[in-house]
C-alpha cells in the first residue's frame, strides 16, 4: 500500500513537470489580437516620439500587431482616463510621461488618482528640465543669475509651458528656495515658451533638454543650471541644482502603463518585452538624439516613484494654490 502511495505521488509530480499548472493562463496565448498603446499627447512631440519609438522596437513581440493611438486632450488626461477604463487583457496600454500621473489628478476631477488605480510596467527614458537665459544677456553662470534676480525683484520674466506643468512646478519651487521674486509666464506648452524666449520675449525658459538643446547648439541660448540628478553628458559644465545648494530635481519620465488588474504573468510579459525593446539600436539612437537618457526600473519600483512623486507635486500645488477649485 506504502508503495502504491510513493509510486502515485512520483507520477504526479511528473505530470506536473510535463503540463504547466496553468495551461490556460492569459499569457498562455497572448497576444491573439493587436494590441494598441494609447498615447496622450499630439503627434509629432516628445511624448509620441517615445512611444512610437518604442513600439517599433518591440514590434517583434507582437505578431498581430500593435500600434499607437494618440489620445489628445485634457492635459493628457483623456488617454490616461480611457487606460483605466480599459479591460485589463493587455491588449490596451498606455506610453506616457508623468504629469498626467502625477499633477492632473491634483488639479483635475478624473477617475484616477494614484498608481494604486492602475498598473506600472516600466520605466523608459528620461529628459531633464534646465533654466535656460537667451546668450545675449549678461548672465555667464547661475550666480550672476542669481545676484541680479535678487537686486531687481520681480523684473525677470522666465517662461514656462502652462500653468500647472512640470516645468512650472519646476520653477516654482526652484524660485522659492532660491528665495526669488521671479515672473513666471505660462503659455500654452513648452514649444512656445522657448519660442518667446529665442525672440526676446522672455529672459529666461524652463524647459526640457530635448526642447532647448537645439537652440544651445545653434549659438541662442545658455543653460545656466540642470535639474536632473547628476550633470548631464552633453552639458558637462551646466551644474546641477543640488551642486549649489538647493535640494531638489525636475525630472521627466515616460513609462508603460496598464489598466489596473492586469494578471501578473502578463504584467512580467509586457514588462519583459519592453525592457528587452529598450536595448534595440534603434530606440537608444532616437533618444540620443532627443537627449532622452534610458533609465529603467521595473513594476514595482516604478509604482513606489509614481506614489512618491504624486504627493511631493501634491504638495506643491496645494501651497501654489493650484489645487482643484
Amino acid at each position: 500500500m506504502k508503495r502504491f502511495q510513493v509510486t502515485t505521488w512520483v507520477l504526479l509530480a511528473l505530470s506536473l513537470i510535463a503540463y504547466p499548472i496553468w495551461p490556460d493562463s492569459a499569457s498562455a496565448k497572448y497576444p491573439e489580437k493587436a494590441v494598441t498603446v494609447l498615447t496622450p499627447h499630439p503627434a509629432g512631440g516628445d511624448t509620441d516620439t517615445v512611444a512610437r519609438a518604442i513600439v517599433e522596437a518591440a514590434r517583434k513581440d507582437f505578431p498581430k500587431g500593435i500600434a499607437v493611438l494618440n489620445r489628445v486632450g485634457g492635459g493628457g488626461t483623456i488617454g490616461i482616463v480611457e487606460l483605466v477604463r480599459a479591460k485589463p487583457d493587455g491588449y490596451t496600454l498606455a506610453s506616457t510621461p508623468i504629469a498626467p500621473l502625477v499633477v492632473a489628478p491634483h488639479r483635475l476631477e478624473i477617475p484616477y488618482k494614484t498608481a494604486n488605480d492602475y498598473q506600472p510596467i516600466i520605466k523608459m527614458v528620461a529628459s531633464t528640465f534646465n533654466l535656460a537665459v537667451r546668450k545675449d544677456k549678461p548672465w555667464k553662470n547661475l550666480q550672476e543669475f542669481l545676484a541680479f534676480c535678487q537686486a531687481n525683484p520681480g523684473k525677470v520674466r522666465v517662461g514656462v509651458a502652462a500653468e500647472g506643468t512640470i516645468p512650472h512646478l519646476v520653477m516654482a519651487r526652484f524660485a522659492r528656495l532660491a528665495k526669488l521674486d521671479l515672473t513666471i509666464v505660462p503659455f500654452t506648452g513648452g514649444v512656445e515658451s522657448v519660442t518667446a524666449l529665442i525672440g526676446g520675449h522672455l529672459d529666461a525658459n524652463c524647459q526640457a533638454l530635448s526642447e532647448i538643446i537645439p537652440h544651445v547648439q545653434a549659438g541662442g541660448v545658455r543653460i545656466l543650471l540642470s535639474f536632473d540628478e547628476t550633470r548631464a553628458p552633453i552639458l558637462p559644465d551646466v551644474p546641477t541644482a543640488k551642486e549649489t545648494g538647493f535640494d531638489m530635481t525636475g525630472i521627466l519620465y515616460h513609462s508603460i502603463i496598464a489598466p489596473k488588474g492586469l494578471p501578473p504573468e502578463l504584467v512580467s510579459l509586457l514588462h519583459q518585452t519592453f525592457k528587452t525593446a529598450m536595448d534595440d539600436p534603434n530606440f537608444r539612437k532616437v533618444m540620443e538624439q532627443k537627449c532622452y537618457q534610458i533609465v529603467y526600473e521595473g513594476s514595482e519600483d516604478l509604482k513606489k516613484r509614481l506614489l512618491e512623486d504624486y504627493q511631493g507635486y501634491g504638495k506643491l500645488i496645494q501651497e501654489l494654490g493650484l489645487g482643484k477649485k
